[in-house]
C-alpha cells in the first residue's frame, strides 16, 4: 500500500509538472502574438504619422505658392473675367489647391509607405510587382494631368468661351466654379491614364481576359469617341486628339492584358506538370519502396529458412546425441550385468570349492 501511494504520488507530480509545462507554452505563444500585434500597430502608427507629415508639408508648400498656381491656371481661359461672389471665396479656392496639390505631390510618399507596411507579407516577386505597380501609377497619373493641362483644358475652354457668337453675354466665371472645372478635368484625365494599370490588376485577378477586350473593342472606340466628343468642342481634329491617346491606352492595356495572361497560363501548366510529375515521382518511390520492402521480406524469410534448417540440423543433432548417450547406457548396464554374472559364478565357484573341501 505505501508504495503504491509513492507510485500515485509520482504520477500526480508529473501531470503537474507536464500541465506547468504546457501553460508556459501556450502563455508564450499568446504574450508573441500580442507582441506581434502589437509591433504590427506600431509600424501602421509610424507610417501613418509619417504619410500626415508629408501632407502636410506638401499642403503648406502648395498652399504658399497657391496664388501664382491660380494665376497659371487663369492662363488657361483668357476669355473669360473672374470674380468671386463671396468674401471668403478666394481663399476657399487657395485652400483647395493647397489639398489636392498636397496630395498629389505627397503621393509617393503615401504609397512608399504602405509599399513598405506591406512588404513583410510580400514574396520577391510580388514585392518587385507592387514597386512597379506603385511606380507606373505615379508616372501614368502625371502624364494624364499634363496631357489635360496642355491640349484638352485650352482647347474646351475656348470653345466654351466661344459660344456667344452675338457678343451679347459677357464671359464672366466665379473663381470657385472655374478652379472645381478646371481641377475635375485634371484628375479625371489622371484617372483616365490609369486604365493600364487597371487593366493589369483585373487580369491578373482573373477578373479580365483578352479575348473579352478583343471581342468588345469595337464598344470601347465608340465609347472613347462619345466622351472626346462631350468634353471637346464640335472640332474632329479636337475630338481626335483627345480620342487618340485614350484608344492607345485602350491597346496597350490589352497588350498588357495579352502578355499578362500568356505567362499566367504558363504558370498554371508548370504547376499541373510540377504536380504530375510529383505524382509521378511519389509513384516511383513508392514502387522502390515495395520493391525494397519485397526484397526485405525475401531475405527475412530465407534468413527464417536458414534459421529452420540450422535449427532441425541442431535437433537431429542432439537427437543423435541422445541416442548416442542411450547406446552408451545401455552398452555400461550390459557391461555392469556381465561384470555382475562373472562376479556370482566366480562366488558360485568359490563356494563350490569350499564344500568339495
Amino acid at each position: 500500500m505505501p508504495a503504491k501511494k509513492s507510485g500515485l504520488k509520482r504520477v500526480g507530480s508529473k501531470a503537474v509538472g507536464v500541465g506547468k509545462i504546457l501553460t508556459k507554452n501556450l502563455q508564450s505563444e499568446a504574450s508573441e502574438k500580442k507582441e506581434s500585434l502589437v509591433s504590427h500597430l506600431d509600424e501602421l502608427r509610424n507610417r501613418l504619422i509619417k504619410c500626415a507629415l508629408a501632407f502636410i508639408v506638401a499642403f503648406l508648400v502648395c498652399f504658399a505658392f497657391s496664388a501664382p498656381l491660380v494665376r497659371m491656371l487663369m492662363a488657361l481661359g483668357p476669355e473669360f473675367s473672374f470674380v468671386y461672389l463671396h468674401p471668403t471665396e478666394l481663399m476657399l479656392s487657395y485652400i483647395r489647391i493647397g489639398m489636392i496639390g498636397g496630395v498629389v505631390f505627397a503621393f509617393p510618399v503615401l504609397g512608399y509607405q504602405a509599399y513598405r507596411f506591406m512588404c513583410p507579407g510580400l514574396t520577391s516577386r510580388e514585392k518587385k510587382a507592387a514597386f512597379g505597380i506603385l511606380t507606373a501609377g505615379v508616372i501614368l497619373f502625371c502624364v494624364g494631368a499634363i496631357f489635360c493641362f496642355k491640349i484638352v483644358l485650352p482647347i474646351s475652354l475656348t470653345f466654351l468661351a466661344g459660344l456667344d457668337s452675338t457678343g451679347t453675354i459677357k464671359s464672366a466665371m466665379s473663381i470657385e466654379n472655374y478652379m472645381t472645372f478646371v481641377l475635375t478635368m485634371e484628375v479625371v484625365f489622371g484617372c483616365v491614364f490609369e486604365l493600364p494599370i487597371v487593366t493589369i490588376l483585373l487580369t491578373s485577378v482573373g477578373i479580365l481576359n483578352p479575348k473579352f477586350l478583343q471581342k468588345n473593342r469595337k464598344y470601347v472606340v465608340l465609347v472613347v469617341f462619345i466622351v472626346a466628343a462631350i468634353i471637346t468642342p464640335p472640332d474632329v481634329t479636337t475630338q481626335v486628339l483627345v480620342a487618340f491617346p485614350m484608344l492607345a491606352l485602350f491597346e496597350i492595356s490589352l497588350i498588357l492584358c495579352r502578355l499578362l495572361f500568356r505567362k499566367k497560363l504558363k504558370a498554371e501548366e508548370e504547376e499541373v506538370d510540377e504536380d504530375f510529375f510529383g505524382l509521378d515521382e511519389d509513384e516511383e518511390e513508392e514502387s522502390e519502396e515495395d520493391e525494397e520492402e519485397s526484397e526485405e521480406d525475401e531475405d527475412e524469410d530465407e534468413e527464417d529458412s536458414e534459421e529452420d534448417e540450422d535449427d532441425e540440423e541442431d535437433d537431429e543433432d542432439s537427437e543423435e546425441e541422445e541416442d548416442d548417450e542411450e547406446d552408451d547406457e545401455d552398452s555400461d548396464e550390459d557391461e555392469e550385468e556381465s561384470e555382475e554374472e562373472e562376479s556370482e559364478e566366480s562366488e558360485e565357484e568359490e563356494s563350490d570349492e569350499e564344500s568339495r573341501r
